[in-house]
């Protein structure tokens, strides 16, 4: 910084000015000019007043970059005598700004996949038969965030780790070693059918695990696919040759008995190339044309 004085120039980056006056600038206006004042280097306030020296350390969020940022600064006073940003710094209160800022992101609640709603599900599941099993819920999801952000100052690094679904397994490791293959066991993507097929399973926290399934496909059979070592029955969301909902229901055997013949009257004609017989707990049906 430079400052005129008395048509000298003085170079430093404080002065302290001992005397001033007047003038008139060129557009009229009066302007004060220093006529007696000194330049001071930042080393001498340190050497002769390092009691008015103060340090601070502020955390800011800087939206452009989607990342926390400690803005750290030299004052003696009020005045600012040094400051520098740091892009990466660390520690828990860090953590707990990103762990914030996450969740005002949507970190948590954007799921436009339904990956971390089917997570929850098949924890539900699984902690719903296995009493040690961690339950799901929003206690879950705070631990796995908190553990997702720990050294962590981005969201760019949040995205690299994964995201809470990769953060809420690793919980649930270091919670219940092999909890992920106890997951994998009572609460599978997928289901086989006597048939063949392989169905995925539609989970969601507040609802019972289902799938939705040919009707063809359950002949044969005279109870749905059930999941967590027996003990939990999938929803059967019945469908049509032509995907048309017919069923929504866990009781494959009465739907055989209360509902089936009616639909069987229905559906023979319009559909020749499948088997309806009589008795469909007993036949084996034909998986049908993915195009009805």
């Amino acid at each position: 910084m430079t400052l005129a004085q008395g048509g000298h120039a003085l170079e430093g980056d404080w002065f302290v000015v001992l005397d001033t006056r007047a003038a008139p600038s060129a557009r009229g206006s009066l302007a004060v000019a220093a006529t007696a004042a000194a330049a001071i280097e930042s080393d001498w306030l340190l050497d002769l007043h390092s009691d008015w020296i103060t340090e601070e350390r502020r955390l800011e969020w800087n939206d452009s970059a989607a990342r926390v940022e400690a803005r750290e600064r030299m004052m003696f006073g009020t005045l600012v005598l040094d400051e520098r940003v740091d892009t990466r710094p660390s520690g828990e209160d860090v953590e707990v700004l990103l762990v914030e800022r996450a969740r005002a992101a949507g970190v948590v609640d954007q799921d436009p996949a339904g990956a971390l709603a089917r997570l929850l599900g098949r924890v539900a599941v699984a902690a719903s038969v296995v009493e040690e099993f961690p339950t799901a819920g929003e206690t879950l999801i705070e631990r796995a965030l908190a553990e997702l952000c720990t050294g962590a100052s981005s969201l760019a690094e949040l995205s690299r780790r994964g995201g809470v679904e990769s953060a809420i397994m690793a919980a649930l490791e270091r919670q219940r070693p092999g909890a992920s293959a106890l997951l994998d066991q009572l609460a599978p993507e997928q289901v086989a059918l006597p048939c063949g097929r392989r169905l995925r399973v539609d989970y969601q926290a507040a609802r019972p695990p289902s799938i939705h399934v040919f009707l063809q496909d359950l002949m044969g059979s005279r109870s749905g696919p059930v999941i967590a070592g027996g003990r939990v029955p999938l929803v059967l969301h019945i469908l049509a040759p032509n995907r048309r909902p017919l069923q929504v229901t866990t009781d494959l055997e009465g739907f055989w008995k209360r509902h089936y013949p009616a639909i069987r009257r229905q559906l023979r004609q319009r559909y020749t190339r499948h088997a309806w017989p009589e008795d469909p707990a007993s036949a084996s049906g034909k998986s049908p044309p993915r195009k009805g």
